[in-house]
């Protein structure tokens, strides 16, 4: 006998409810865990019967890598926003993407849960999300360095390039670790919020610099 709960629940297969069964894996995701987590249980938090799940994403493993993506482009985005490609970069730039980005991490628990808990798996497509994520930042970060500008000289260039390459990912390794330590839970819950975000900024700003 099915649940009366789930059963007059909304419409399976409209496709504009999309976005909110993403929403709704995102926070049972998060909360839970993905091996803890069930595709029932996601169907009720979005207020649909389980067959809307499978209808948009076919598995509960799809299901957590579209949730996964949600929750790091929207992380990408507000720090995108801070400054449209092709505009000149300072450290007080640098500075604010950083605030910004533990803002938001702040003020997202469900997603940044996500994020923390799994943006560094070594398994299947999250690994490609990672690998993009890297990707997309690592390609704005090269402007902090050396202004944008480089030699013309190959061989330092290529050289240039190598430690600009390793700087960046010590930099995308260090703000995530940094601000997935200060989740509920982990090592650096309860230690004053504008002080950790001010140091984080200030060990980025001294890891870019020339």
């Amino acid at each position: 006998m099915g649940s009366p709960k789930l059963t007059g629940g909304k419409p399976a297969h409209r496709p504009s409810r999309r976005q909110e069964l993403v929403a709704a894996a995102v926070a049972v995701f998060a909360r839970q865990g993905y091996a803890e987590s069930s595709v029932e249980q996601i169907a009720e938090e979005a207020g649909v019967v389980p067959t809307a799940i499978y209808y948009h994403f076919g598995t509960k493993e799809e299901l957590f890598h579209q949730a996964l993506k949600h929750a790091m482009d929207e992380f990408s985005d507000a720090i995108s926003a801070l400054r449209p490609s092709g505009e000149p970069v300072e450290v007080d730039v640098l500075r604010q993407v950083v605030m910004t980005g533990w803002q938001w991490w702040k003020s997202h628990p469900d997603e940044s849960l996500l994020i923390g808990r799994y943006s560094q798996s070594t398994t299947g497509q999250a690994l490609e999300l990672r690998e993009a994520w890297e990707q997309r930042h690592a390609a704005r970060a090269h402007d902090y360095l050396n202004g944008g500008s480089g030699s013309k000289n190959s061989r330092i260039a290529r050289e240039q390039q190598a430690v600009n390459t390793l700087k960046i990912r010590a930099l995308l390794d260090v703000i995530l670790s940094v601000e997935a330590a200060a989740l509920p839970g982990g090592p650096l819950d309860g230690y004053a919020s504008d002080d950790l975000a001010n140091e984080l900024a200030d060990v980025c700003v001294r890891l870019m610099a020339p």
